[in-house]
C-alpha cells in the first residue's frame, strides 16, 4: 500500500539576479515520528566550482547543523514538522517548499529522490536511468495531479499520433534522454516536437530533458535548444521541468480539473 512522505530540496543560490542554483540535500520526512532523514552531497568540490567564493568550511558547517537537528529529533522523539523547519532557511541557502511523494518502501523512496536531484554528485555508474527517472517523476505527478495518464497517444493536427510520456486534459509532458547520446540524431526529433509545441492548440506541451551538466555547452545540444526557443517552447532541464511538474500539481484545483 503506498504511503506518502513529505521532501524538501536544499539548495544555494548566490545571486537572486542571475537565477542558478545547485542542489545541495534533500530533507525527507514521514510525518511518522521515525522516518526522518536527511541527504547530502559528498563532492564540494561541484560547489566550488559553481562558485569559487563560496566558503565551503561555512556550508560544511550549515549541513553538519541541520543533519544535527535531524538525527537530535529523532533521538529525543520530539515531533518534527517540515514545514516549519524549513522556514528558518532564507537566504542564498535555502529549502523549497515541501512536496508529496508516494511510497511503498522508505528506503527505495529516498535514495529514489536523493538521486534525482544530487544525480551529479554520483558517479555515473550510480545515477538514474531514463526509467528511473521517470519512475520518481511519476512518483512526484500520482502525489500531486489529480487527474492523469501515463505514456498516452493523442490525435496532432494532422490526426497523427502523438506520444507523451504523461498526459492531462490541459497538458501533456515529453523527457528527452540526451545523456551520453548522440546529440546530432536528436535533431531532428526536435524540430518535430518544436512543431507539435506550436500546432498542438488544446494542451500545452512541455519537454523535460535529461543531460549531463557538462555537456550542456555542446553546439548540438545548443542547435536543440534554439530549435525549442523560435517555437517559444516549455524547454526545461531535469531539475526545472521537476518544479514545473511541482508547480502544476500545486495548482491542480484550478488547472486540471
Amino acid at each position: 500500500m503506498d504511503k506518502v512522505l513529505k521532501y524538501s530540496v536544499f539548495r544555494y543560490r548566490p545571486s537572486i539576479i542571475s537565477g542558478e542554483t545547485i542542489n545541495l540535500g534533500v530533507l525527507f520526512d514521514a510525518q511518522d515520528g521515525v522516518h526522518l532523514e536527511f541527504k547530502h552531497i559528498k563532492k564540494y568540490s561541484r560547489v566550488a566550482s559553481f562558485d569559487d567564493e563560496l566558503d565551503l568550511d561555512r556550508l560544511k558547517s550549515l549541513i553538519s547543523g541541520i543533519r544535527d537537528d535531524v538525527s537530535g529529533t529523532l533521538f529525543t522523539k520530539e515531533q518534527f514538522d517540515i514545514d516549519n523547519y524549513v522556514k528558518f532557511f532564507i537566504n542564498d541557502f535555502s529549502f523549497d517548499k515541501p512536496q508529496l511523494f508516494k511510497y511503498s518502501k522508505w528506503d527505495d523512496a529516498v535514495t529514489q529522490l536523493y538521486k534525482s536531484y544530487l544525480r551529479f554528485d554520483l558517479k555515473k555508474s550510480e545515477r538514474l536511468s531514463k526509467v528511473d527517472d521517470i519512475k520518481v517523476m511519476k512518483g512526484i505527478i500520482s502525489s500531486s495531479w489529480t487527474d492523469y495518464q501515463y505514456n498516452e497517444s493523442v490525435s496532432g493536427p494532422c490526426d497523427e499520433a502523438v506520444r507523451y510520456d504523461f498526459l492531462t486534459k490541459d497538458f501533456g509532458l515529453k523527457v528527452f534522454d540526451f545523456e551520453n547520446k548522440d546529440l546530432t540524431k536528436f535533431v531532428q526529433t526536435a524540430k518535430a516536437w518544436a512543431w507539435n509545441c506550436e500546432n498542438i492548440k488544446d494542451r500545452k506541451t512541455i519537454i523535460i530533458y535529461r543531460l549531463n551538466c557538462d555537456s550542456f555547452d555542446l553546439p548540438d545540444f545548443m542547435t536543440i535548444k534554439n530549435i525549442f526557443k523560435k517555437a517559444n517552447a516549455e524547454f526545461y532541464n531535469w531539475d526545472e521541468g521537476i518544479n514545473v511538474i511541482q508547480q502544476l500539481g500545486n495548482s491542480s484545483a484550478g488547472l486540471l480539473h
